[in-house]
C-alpha cells in the first residue's frame, strides 16, 4: 500500500490501508494506517474525507507515546488546512 502511494496510486492505496485497517482496527498499525488513509486524501485534495479521516488520527497519537513525532506535525499541519480548505471553523485543532 506505501509502494502504491510513492507511485501516485493513490486509490489503490486507500483500498489496501482501509482494509487493513478493517482487519485489524486495534493492531499494531492502526494509526500508521489511518494516517497514511489521510494523506492520501489529502494528497488527491479530497479535503473532507482527509479532515474525518485526521479526526480519527489524532485520538490515536494522543494514547501513542510511540508515535512519530512526523505523524503529530503532519496530523495537525493538514489536518488544519483541509479543514481550512473546506471551510470546518469547528473543528478543534490540538
Amino acid at each position: 500500500s506505501l509502494l502504491a502511494m510513492t507511485r501516485d496510486e493513490v486509490g489503490e492505496a486507500v483500498s489496501a490501508f482501509e482494509d487493513q485497517l478493517e482487519e485489524y482496527p486495534e493492531g499494531d498499525y492502526a494509526l500508521d494506517g489511518a494516517f497514511m488513509v489521510a494523506e492520501c486524501y489529502y494528497r488527491q485534495n479530497e479535503f473532507d474525507k482527509a479532515t474525518a479521516r485526521y479526526k480519527t488520527v489524532w485520538p490515536l497519537l494522543e494514547n501513542n507515546d510511540d508515535a512519530p513525532d512526523a505523524h503529530r506535525a503532519s496530523t495537525l499541519l493538514h489536518g488544519a488546512q483541509s479543514a481550512g480548505a473546506i471551510k470546518d471553523w469547528d473543528t478543534p485543532h490540538q
